[in-house]
This record gives C-alpha cells, structure tokens and sequence, in this order.
C-alpha cells in the first residue's frame, strides 16, 4: 500500500459518514479541490494524491480531513 493510502481512505471513510446534503457539499469540495468528477472518490482520491508532491499530499490529506472531522461533528449523524 502506498504512503498515502490511508490518508485517501481516511478522507473518503469522513466523506461516506456525512449526511446527504452535507456529503454533496463535501464532493463539491473535493471536485473543485482535485478537479475530478469525484464518481469514484476513492480511486480519485488516491489519483489525485499521487499527483501532488510529498509535502502538499501530506498537507492536503490533513487539511482535508480536519475539515472532514470537523463536518461530522456539527452535521454528522448521533
């Protein structure tokens, strides 16, 4: 498994628990971010990691999940 991996699937894991709308808000994100159709998030997830320099992908898989984390505990399902 690569480096990243678990980054990609931690982000996708956060991006399947939200609720819908907020999880179609969160794929709008991530289209925008990864400039992907985001129709399969987890292999364009890891695509688009693979893409980006060691630095920016470990940047990005953090960011992304803080603020992934973050959705889930203001509209994630209790």
């Amino acid at each position: 498994m690569r480096e990243h991996g678990v980054g990609g699937a931690a982000i996708v894991e956060r991006l399947r628990a939200l609720p819908d709308p907020y999880r179609g808000n969160a794929l709008e994100w991530l289209r925008s971010c990864t400039q992907s159709p985001m129709v399969e998030p987890e292999m364009e997830i890891e695509q688009f990691l693979d893409r980006l320099p060691p630095t920016a992908r470990a940047t990005f898989v953090f960011q992304a999940g803080k603020l992934l984390e973050t959705a889930l505990g203001y509209f994630g399902v209790k």
